[in-house]
């Protein structure tokens, strides 16, 4: 029994110095943290993850669908602070337990070796006073029922109604009708081919430029093909694209793009002239052979 306990406690010293090692090989740390280590059935509890991704390191974070013995009420939107190192991305997330018990939020892996340190979690009902005194059941009150109103009042307010409806209807109808002004249509392939030549022309500093060829291109397929990606990140949008029209070749070129706009929006990655130039190319070259096939996509989940 004890030679069992020492091995446990040998194994748990090598996995955490096989994730200090890993973590310092890629200079990733990641961190999770509870508002609560003790709550009542129901209440609600705070938990925060983080990580501080290394310039020149992938971006990338945790994904959670499901906790044992937690409910997830709601998840918020991955934030992201640039810094001068690198960048750091952190998420809330506020769950609730109806399970009463001491439960521990397990350890969350970002990657190989890239791990958080598990929370652990009490949740108990609210503490009996088993000396207050107990009160006595109350007797059945009885309700006195008043008079039902007379069905001609209703009559009355419903006469009323129809004559002001009546008057409203004839007073609008005099009314000279205003002039309304044709609303203009624009097109959306001409405006994005007009945008994608001004941004040529302008040629601004790189996170500002990648940043409005995506923009622009999430504009097009969200006004001609209906993939409203605004929220959405690069790959959710990539898998959304798979029946565009586009060949492979064509089609990983488009992923290829997306992802240096990430690169260099995120990870401070510093393009040379001629990726500026291709992806200005890619881009227009995908919004111009979708804007042949003539597909419409609906968003991906739904038929």
């Amino acid at each position: 029994m004890i030679q069992q306990s020492i091995n446990r406690i040998f194994s748990v010293i090598i996995l955490l110095s096989l994730s200090v090692f890993l973590n310092a090989q890629t200079g990733i740390t990641v961190k999770a943290t509870a508002s609560k280590n003790k709550i009542l059935i129901g209440e609600h509890i705070e938990l925060r993850l983080e990580a501080d991704i290394p310039e020149n390191e992938p971006i990338q974070f945790f994904s959670i669908d499901s906790l044992a013995h937690f409910d997830l009420i709601e998840k918020q939107k991955i934030d992201t602070t640039n810094t001068s190192s690198g960048t750091i991305l952190y998420q809330t997330i506020r769950l609730t337990s109806f399970d009463s018990g001491h439960w521990v939020i397990p350890a969350f892996i970002l990657a190989e070796g890239i791990i958080t340190d598990s929370i652990p979690v009490d949740v108990g009902y609210s503490v009996f006073n088993p000396g207050q005194e107990y009160h006595d059941i109350k007797d059945v009150i009885d309700v006195t029922v008043e008079g039902k109103t007379p069905w001609w009042w209703y009559a009355a307010g419903g006469a009323a109604l129809l004559l002001i409806v009546a008057l409203i209807y004839f007073l609008r109808k005099k009314q000279k009708p205003v002039e309304t002004k044709p609303v203009l249509v624009v097109d959306p392939y001409e405006e994005a081919m007009k945008k994608l030549e001004q941004l040529k022309r302008d040629k601004p500093e790189a996170k500002q430029y990648y940043s409005a060829l995506v923009d622009i291109f999430r504009e097009y397929i969200g006004a001609k093909k209906g993939i409203h990606s605004a929220k959405e990140t690069t790959d959710e949008l990539i898998l959304q694209l798979k029946d565009t029209g586009l060949d492979k070749t064509q089609s990983d070129k488009l992923a290829k793009v997306l992802r240096l706009s990430d690169f260099v929006k995120f990870a401070k990655y510093k393009p040379v002239v001629t990726d500026d130039e291709d992806a200005l190319k890619i881009i227009t070259d995908s919004i111009m052979i979708m804007q042949k096939t003539g597909t419409t996509i609906l968003p991906q989940g739904k038929n």
